[in-house]
């Protein structure tokens, strides 16, 4: 590309000598096949002037020449790669003599620019024979050219991606350049438009012949782009190879949406947004410094490195913050959208993008004292990343959720043929009352510390091959506490608080539950997720025990939930001791209930009265002997499950009873239905 640049450069100059040294001729024109020729030699493109070659002889003789085009690659989807409309030069002939071009006034009309790549990414502007050292040559050489002003009108830049087939057009409506002499600094004024999006650009540039001589160059630009503004100040050391830079950045926009169409995406309105930084360059090293953005409320400060010298890029982030707001970025209508969506798998078999991991080496600390997702606020949150040929671990990420300390160790190694993952997640005493979820109109819940721990180990390419194959154990407990009766909405966050909203029998009765305790336990073996009795809550009133297994490789559910009555509540769910079978998958759980069985228990108690203050058994000792267990201690494995109850024989004379009560359990799994749609999506 650069090595293109100077060839057209040298065409263009080889122009003006040419018709510099025939200022005395009788026509200039008898000259122009000469011109084209020679530029079809030096660059092997077709080079046409279709117009006549112009000169206005006096000591400042102007040059004019109309319809120039020079040709694309012999594969371009445009035959033309650069077009003018008209090009006029006025050269003063004294420096001449000093082999300096003085180009008083440049007028360039209507020029059109075509860059493309094919599908192999090669670009119309590399030239037959031109090695890959030429096309990626540092350094351009420019003559000493003195332009004092230029302007250039209608101008069109096009690219085109051969491989993805976007196409990008910036139309320029008006460039102009002042200086007063080549020792000056420059006067810029850009008027422009990106996709039809309007630019503005304008400010000052360092002298040409600082530029010419590649010594330490003077930038001082300022423009908008739509109600964007932004600026940019600073030197560069040396221009010409684009090297040693030390520029200060600012950006500011009213409101983040007001960039969609230059994004090309649609963004949340969110503002004002204010951006500065400072960014350097010195050899292999470039630096994003004193960076301070502020987007509403949210801020962010610190510094970013990336070193480019070695085996790798390696990225070195240090960022800080009081307050981070991430709710208009997490796409929450996409989100809602995606759950309408019905969905055969949970755990997507698409290929990771784990290669991504081997391109850059990283050592990333983050720091931020509060951080907002949706209703859930994170505090003290200190991210320690660091990534090391594809090896990502994240030593003890910490954060506080409600009162709780969280600490999250990941170690996601891609380096690979097979990608394995280690992840430990430990959460002590969460106050649920604290969270957004478990506030109800009526109140909060109250008490309820949990703990929770999550160990699991994996390997695959793919989310459905990790769990496949997953191991480790899930693990939460749940304290003394009240839960309000009023409803819960927890779904998808925790599965036994929901379960007990659904079915607990004092929901109109009473406002508070007295909450003794709460337990999820399950192991987790080559992908089987098993529970035996793991699944456990407790409360003054009743409690509810499961068990079962999830298969992580076919995402089947085989699950059970029973509630029983403890004493005095009145209400028949002490004896339905098979009710509910979660059967189906993940995505499509489907609740049964052991009808027969339920029936055949509760037929065989003749006419209870449901929610009549009275227990089923009267205060039998079934009754005290549910009273007497301790489900908690059961899921924990600090005692051994009870023994099965003994079956009830079936009364004929209570068919009208048993089938009012089929009526019950069946709604009753309606009910817990509803939740698993809820945690799984649906």
């Amino acid at each position: 590309m650069k090595k293109f640049l100077k060839i057209s450069l040298s065409a263009i100059i080889l122009l003006l000598i040419v018709l510099t040294g025939f200022l005395y001729s009788i026509d200039v024109n008898q000259y122009k096949a000469d011109i084209v020729d020679i530029v079809k030699e030096k660059t092997g493109r077709d080079f046409v002037i279709e117009g006549d070659i112009g000169l206005a002889l006096s000591l400042i003789p102007t040059f004019k020449v109309e319809g120039v085009r020079l040709g694309s690659a012999p594969w371009g989807s445009n035959p033309d790669m650069v077009k003018i409309g008209r090009f006029e030069a006025e050269v003063s002939l004294l420096p001449l003599l000093k082999g300096i071009f003085q180009i008083n006034h440049l007028i360039v009309i209507d020029p059109e620019i075509f860059l493309e790549t094919n599908k192999e990414g090669k670009g119309n502007w590399v030239l037959e024979g031109m090695t890959p050292q030429e096309e990626t040559e540092a350094s351009i050489t420019l003559p000493a050219i003195n332009i004092s002003e230029i302007t250039i009108t209608g101008a069109k830049f096009t690219y085109k991606d051969g491989k993805t087939g976007k196409t990008t057009v910036i139309g320029v409506d008006e460039i102009s350049s002042h200086t007063r002499s080549f020792s000056d600094p420059t006067e810029l004024t850009i008027k422009a438009s990106y996709n039809n999006i309007p630019i503005n650009l304008s400010g000052t540039l360092g002298p040409l012949d600082v530029l010419a001589a590649n010594k330490p160059y003077q930038i001082d630009l300022e423009g908008n782009i739509k109600t964007a503004k932004f600026s940019v100040s600073g030197k560069i050391e040396k221009p010409l190879e684009g090297k040693d830079i030390e520029i200060t950045l600012s950006f500011a926009v009213a409101s983040l949406s007001d960039l969609n169409e230059l994004a090309e995406t649609k963004l949340p309105a969110i503002g004002p947004i204010a951006f500065s930084a400072v960014m350097t360059q010195s050899d292999d090293v470039i630096q994003i410094k004193n960076i301070k953005l502020k987007i509403d409320q949210t801020d962010l400060a610190g510094n970013i490195t990336l070193k480019t010298g070695g085996q790798r890029p390696a990225l070195s982030v240090n960022l800080n913050s009081v307050f981070v707001d991430l709710t208009p970025f997490t796409g929450e209508e996409k989100q809602a959208e995606q759950k309408k969506q019905k969905k055969t798998k949970v755990f997507p078999s698409d290929k990771l993008p784990l290669e991504a991991l081997k391109t850059v080496d990283a050592d990333i600390r983050i720091k931020i004292k509060r951080l907002k997702i949706g209703e859930t606020v994170l505090n003290n949150v200190d991210l320690p990343l660091k990534l090391l040929n594809g090896h990502l671990v994240i030593a003890a990420l910490k954060s506080q959720l409600a009162g709780g300390n969280i600490t999250l160790n990941l170690d996601l190694n891609a380096s690979g043929k097979t990608p394995t993952l280690k992840m430990n997640i430990n959460i002590k005493k969460l106050e649920l009352g604290k969270l957004p979820q478990m506030q109800t109109e009526d109140g909060a819940m109250q008490g309820g510390l949990t703990d929770v721990s999550i160990k699991i180990t994996g390997k695959g390419n793919s989310v459905a091959e990790i769990m496949a194959g997953l191991n480790g154990n899930l693990l939460v407990k749940v304290g003394k506490g009240k839960i309000p009766n009023s409803k819960v909405d927890l779904a998808g966050a925790d599965l036994l608080m929901e379960i007990f909203d659904k079915l607990n029998p004092m929901a109109e009765k009473e406002q508070y539950s007295e909450l003794e305790c709460a337990v999820i336990n399950f192991k987790i073996k080559d992908g089987i997720a098993t529970t035996k009795k793991g699944i456990a809550l407790q409360t003054n009133k009743m409690y509810i025990v499961g068990d079962g297994t999830i298969n992580l490789k076919t995402e089947a559910l085989d699950m059970g939930i029973k509630p029983h009555a403890r004493q005095g509540i009145g209400i028949g769910v002490g004896t339905l001791a098979s009710l509910v079978k979660i059967k189906g998958t993940l995505a499509e759980p489907k609740p049964a209930a052991d009808i027969s069985g339920a029936v055949e228990a509760i037929g065989s108690l003749g006419s209870s009265i449901l929610g009549a203050g009275k227990s089923l058994f009267g205060g039998g000792k079934d009754d005290a002997q549910a009273a007497e267990l301790n489900p908690c201690d059961i899921a924990l494995g600090k005692a051994p499950p009870p023994a099965p109850p003994k079956k009830a024989t079936t009364s004929t004379t209570t068919t009208t009873t048993a089938e009012g009560d089929k009526n019950v359990v069946e709604k009753t799994v309606d009910k817990v239905k509803d939740v698993f749609k809820g945690l799984f999506g649906k």
